[in-house]
């Protein structure tokens, strides 16, 4: 790394990791390498295709206790997200609602749970969901009728956010 640059998140990650003893290694990461290097189970398989499939409508509680343990592959994968308490998402459906919330913020300003909803064509509970997820991940703002986008101030040269 040049000096004077800022490293990134995974720069940063990348050297604790380094100068961690090889004895503490397989312990920090062993979840992490068995989601990123084996196949996905047929049964794995089934939950990231059941999660696809439902959307932005994210599957129910009961649902998943079936999956437990496939589900917390999935998490560990990146492919499954969780919403908020026992919600989980498909990670391709969550980008899609972020995209169409950030464009109605870009046009309008400011969301509600209500305008979210109809976008999506789902219910309250679904758009609640979304948008806390949302909050949660600090790509928008809860304030009391609505929900703003958050301004990142920008480290880079190019203005672009880091």
């Amino acid at each position: 790394m040049q000096s004077g640059t800022v490293p990134t998140r995974e720069q940063q990650h990348t050297e604790r990791l380094d100068r961690t003893p090889d004895t503490h290694r397989p312990i920090l990461s062993r979840r992490l390498l068995v989601a990123a290097r084996r196949p996905f189970t047929p049964s794995e398989l089934a939950l990231e295709r059941l999660l696809r499939d439902a959307g932005h409508e994210p599957p129910d509680r009961s649902t998943l206790a079936a999956f437990s343990e496939e589900l917390r592959t999935l998490v560990a994968a990146g492919v499954a997200i969780r919403l908020g308490g026992t919600m989980y998402g498909h990670s391709k459906a969550l980008a899609t609602v972020r995209h169409q919330a950030l464009a109605i913020l870009a046009d309008e300003g400011e969301i509600t749970v209500a305008r979210l909803r109809d976008e999506l064509g789902t219910s309250r509970k679904y758009a609640l969901a979304h948008l806390e997820y949302l909050d949660a991940i600090r790509v928008t703002r809860c304030l009391p009728d609505y929900r703003r986008v958050v301004v990142r101030r920008s480290s880079r040269a190019d203005g672009k956010p880091s």
